[in-house]
């Protein structure tokens, strides 16, 4: 998944490209299988966060809290 995921993420590369890399190094994968484990990657990554990096980076209500305080009222 970490390869999947760093091939997609750090080089931009689209699934099928993923796919013949795979295939190069003896694994079978579909482009849709490719997709889902990419899926899984990112749910394993946002896991391993420390919630207070969750809830200040990826809490839309957190974000817009966030900008409230930043942001002089009108």
């Amino acid at each position: 998944m970490r390869l999947i995921l760093v091939l997609s993420q750090t080089f931009h590369w689209q699934d099928q490209r993923i796919v013949a890399v795979l295939q190069a190094e003896g694994q079978d994968l579909s482009a849709e299988e490719v997709g889902e484990h990419l899926q899984e990657a990112y749910q394993a990554l946002q896991e391993a966060l420390p919630d207070d990096i969750q809830e200040i980076y990826l809490c839309e209500q957190s974000k817009q809290e966030s900008l409230q305080i930043l942001l002089p009222p009108f």
